[in-house]
């Protein structure tokens, strides 16, 4: 171990909806939601509704409809949904508390299309199955009917369980530590969806606590998302989870901190930093994940975007990895 610097495994997932990306506008805690912009108007998933005839937004009718489904989070179909029919889960069926899943939904409100996204076992298959015969209000765009895209978290269990934000963020953190990421994104991102009613400071500050431990955890989760789709979409390489055969990098290369000027040496507490080690161990996408808000954040920045590493490796070859590291300048 290297002082000042600790280095651990990132609990980050690989992000599957490009338009999802960070909005500082929001309130820390509640950064990360998708932002999706449809035609003339800008929908916010922390805080825009839905009518029950599934208007996604009032727009020009002059506005041609898009030529592929739009994307959409779950808190806006969730209020489409109008005919669900209840999985037929073996009782003796073993899994996650959660089943994720990918529809498309037709412009007659029907799922034209499902993806299973959750580890395939008896469970999911029987979900599957239930959630194609599910019907929905017709999504329009400006009065014209729509394709949309949207991903769907059902809870095991007897009929109408609904997971608690403990569940659904275990079920987050499982999917990811199976390497199946883009579970992991949705169930975090229902999880936030929860709380959207949660549009400022004070709104946040009356949730409980682990409530507001919870949705942080899970924002750091989406936070980091972002910058392994963009490395998807720029080298067309998917970013590793370690384990199960892949090595975690070592670092080869420390560079000191540097004090901001004025600083006292022990007016900041530790920084984590998260990054993706590419396959020649130089970091990419280094960006704050809990900071401080003051120059001692962008002075780790500075060094960390300065460290090398021994990649990390798999069957033999060198591979992109996700990795946290906590800078401390005490």
């Amino acid at each position: 171990m290297i002082a000042g610097t600790k280095i651990g495994v990132a609990i980050m997932v690989d992000v599957f909806l490009p338009e999802r990306r960070m909005d500082n506008s929001l309130p820390h805690c509640l950064r990360g939601f998708a932002v999706l912009r449809l035609a003339r108007c800008t929908l916010v998933a922390a805080v825009a509704g839905i009518s029950a005839a599934g208007v996604l937004c009032q727009s020009p009718a002059a506005t041609p409809p898009p030529d592929k489904p739009i994307r959409v989070p779950a808190s806006v179909t969730n209020g489409m949904l109008i005919h669900k029919v209840d999985p037929a889960v073996p009782p003796d069926a073993h899994g996650p508390a959660a089943v994720v899943l990918r529809a498309t939904i037709s412009k007659s409100g029907d799922v034209e299309d499902l993806q299973l996204i959750s580890r395939p076992t008896d469970a999911a298959k029987a979900v599957k199955d239930a959630v194609m015969q599910w019907k929905y209000t017709r999504p329009l765009l400006g009065g014209v009917p729509v394709e949309v895209q949207t991903p769907i978290v059902v809870a095991l269990g007897p009929a109408g369980a609904v997971l608690t934000d403990q569940q659904l963020f275990e079920s987050a953190t499982g999917e990811m530590k199976a390497g199946n990421y883009e579970a992991a994104l949705d169930l975090s991102g229902a999880l936030l969806d929860r709380y959207s009613y949660a549009k400022d400071a004070q709104s946040l500050k009356k949730l409980p606590r682990n409530t507001q431990n919870l949705l942080r955890a899970a924002n750091e989760q989406i936070q980091s998302a972002g910058s392994v789709q963009q490395y998807f979409e720029q080298t067309g390489i998917r970013v590793k989870a370690m384990g199960n055969g892949v090595t975690p990098p070592t670092l080869t290369n420390h560079v000191d901190l540097e004090f901001p000027p004025g600083a006292e040496r022990n007016s900041a507490g530790p920084i984590l930093v998260n990054l993706i080690v590419d396959p020649n161990g130089v970091p990419q996408y280094v960006h704050v994940i809990k900071g401080t808000g003051t120059a001692f954040d962008e002075s780790a920045l500075k060094a960390v975007r300065q460290y090398r590493f021994k990649p990390s490796m798999e069957d033999g070859k060198p591979v992109p990895v996700l990795l946290n590291v906590e800078v401390s300048f005490n």
